[in-house]
């Protein structure tokens, strides 16, 4: 059975995921880089997902509720 680990950073942005053949486990990491990192570094050793899913990234104003996205890459801005 594969682990999958969910991870978010508010709870507004948690949902709950039934995928067949899986175990699905999550993380609420708080908002940051530092923190989120901290709370997904800790779950991924203690789990060893295989797979790790992350929901709520970011806001839009020119994208849908529930538009789903695969980041092929990504830049932080606030890092030179």
């Amino acid at each position: 059975m594969k682990k999958i680990l969910i991870t978010y950073a508010v709870k507004e942005e948690y949902i709950a995921l039934t995928i067949d053949n899986c175990d699905v486990l999550s993380v609420q990491t708080g908002v940051g880089k530092t923190k989120s990192a901290y709370h997904l570094t800790r779950r991924i050793i203690e789990e060893k997902p295989d797979f790790v899913l992350n929901i709520g990234t970011a806001g839009t104003v020119s994208h849908k509720v529930g538009d789903i996205f695969i980041a092929t890459h990504f830049i932080d801005r606030d890092y030179k």
